[in-house]
């Protein structure tokens, strides 16, 4: 189990990297990795602005097209980063600003605290049903509400 984890959060951290270090703005294609041996994890997975410039994550198969929190919150970061640097002041501050938008929108009240919940199975340790969460997600979430 510890394994697959830490297979996941390799991913997790590769995934961010290749969106951070990549300047193109609207799709980022990662094109294939094997996270356990004998499974194919990920084969082509497309990441893109929606209408608004919030990042949607098409995983293809069953679960299609989806807004993921993480990538989300990844992809508002880089909009501020963008932002900061000077590069398309006012379109990277509209797309950081509609990511903020929709992480508040989109967060799930908890009576004392609220979550970003994924609402999609996941497909690694056996279809995780939703909804579940991430710590990484509420930490990067987080930081993007703090800039906002």
């Amino acid at each position: 189990m510890y394994l697959h984890l830490t297979y996941f959060m390799l991913f997790i951290l590769l995934t961010l990297l290749y969106i951070t270090l990549n300047d193109r703005d609207q799709t980022t294609t990662i094109v294939k990795l094997d996270m356990v041996r004998h499974v194919e994890a990920i084969v082509g997975i497309k990441i893109e602005a929606d209408e608004n410039g919030v990042l949607t994550v098409d995983y293809h198969g069953v679960l299609g097209k989806v807004y993921n929190p993480l990538t989300i919150a990844s992809g508002a970061l880089k909009y501020y980063s963008d932002y900061v640097k000077e590069r398309d002041k006012e379109q990277s501050i509209n797309k950081f600003i509609s990511s903020a938008d929709w992480l508040v929108n989109n967060a799930k009240d908890k009576g004392v605290y609220s979550l970003w919940e994924y609402e999609y199975p996941w497909m690694f340790y056996g279809w995780v049903s939703p909804p579940y969460s991430s710590a990484l997600a509420q930490a990067k979430g987080l930081q993007v509400l703090t800039l906002a």
